[in-house]
């Protein structure tokens, strides 16, 4: 069987307005990408393309701003086709250059060589990294080549070229306020992983929900396992980007610590996820889930709001308005619990 690990490469790219606004830890993109093998004649010189092209739904490539000049660090690679194996350590190369600025940059075609131990690896790059509509998108090629030397019976030269189309991987980090069963809990700092893409003509967004951890709750203290949801779509309706994903064949991990332990489908209709930004960063995000045959379902709500539920103002207890429970039934003011004032909810 042909196969190649997933290929993960680091680029850092000199691009200061960028590394300001998104600091020293660089930016992650993540997109298709191919990789195409060639045997390299030892006597002539001429690369020979074998007969396949690899391809990966999901790559990850990173790039940290600077002033002049562009840094590119790749991880190992592990391929192996027939009795051929390549395996080649993570390396970087220094001071490659660019041209453009905050909005589109461009990496003419370059070369460059480094030194892993006793071997040399060279090669070629290219590329660009464009900004528009929120949509951050970078491409990239490289083409480089080394000696296997030991790894195989009769040592060899290749030629690999690679090609990646990612797109801005955004981390937002903030409280999430989750309803279950009625009650309100807080995990007081979770990360959301986004990433706006273009497919087609459609601009669509992949969001990573991440785990966490509600202490507290009638059923204990309740771990709740992470999951990615692709493809949401603009809603007009809605203002947002919006996905019912119960048909994705998702499962959540979900455990009190004791007999609700496992994996649960997320199955059921109205599993949906919401999604609103404030340019590349969320600015809300509602998740109702529920998994299994578990009889409630679960509202998460992110950064740090209630799902439009508020805590009783004195403004409103001054205005004398009723209170009526979630039957109808009238209630004081001071009553616990959900009640609803002049027409609106509030949760103590």
């Amino acid at each position: 069987m042909k196969k190649i690990s997933t290929l993960i490469l680091l680029l850092t790219l000199a691009l200061t307005m960028s590394a300001q606004q998104h600091g020293a830890a660089g930016m992650k993109f993540v997109g298709k990408a191919t990789v195409k093998p060639y045997i390299i004649n030892p006597e002539t010189g001429e690369a020979t393309g074998l007969d396949m092209v690899v391809e990966f739904t999901s790559d990850t490539m990173t790039y940290i701003g600077g002033r002049e000049s562009a840094s590119f660090i790749t991880p190992e690679l592990n391929y192996n086709f027939g009795e051929m194996v390549i395996t080649l350590p993570s390396y970087q190369i220094d001071g490659t250059t660019f041209t453009g600025g905050y909005g589109g940059v461009t990496w003419p075609e370059q070369d460059y060589t480094v030194n892993i131990g006793e071997e040399s690896v060279t090669g070629k790059l290219s590329g660009t990294f464009t900004h528009a509509n929120n949509i951050y998108e970078l491409k990239m090629k490289l083409a480089f080549s080394y000696s296997l030397i030991d790894k195989i019976a009769t040592p060899v030269k290749v030629l690999l070229e690679y090609e990646i189309d990612g797109f801005y991987l955004k981390e937002t980090s903030g409280k999430l306020d989750v309803n279950v069963a009625g009650g309100q809990y807080s995990a007081p700092s979770v990360t959301y992983v986004t990433r706006t893409y273009t497919d087609g003509d459609a601009t669509k967004v992949d969001v990573q929900v991440p785990a966490y951890v509600l202490e507290g709750t009638p059923m204990g203290n309740i771990s709740v396992g992470g999951y990615t949801v692709q493809g949401l779509t603009w809603d007009e309706t809605l203002e947002a980007y919006n996905k019912d994903y119960s048909n994705d064949g998702l499962s959540l991990y979900f455990s009190n610590g004791s007999s609700l332990t496992g994996d649960y489908p997320l199955n059921k209709a109205g599993q949906k996820i919401t999604v609103k930004f404030n340019g590349t960063s969320v600015s809300s995000l509602v998740n109702t889930f529920q998994p299994g045959n578990m009889p409630f379902v679960i509202i998460s709500t992110f950064p740090g709001t209630t799902s439009g539920i508020s805590s009783v103002s004195k403004a409103v207890k001054a205005n004398g308005g009723k209170a009526y429970n979630a039957a109808g039934q009238q209630v004081s003011q001071e009553a616990k619990g959900f009640v609803i004032i002049d027409g609106k909810k509030f949760f103590k």
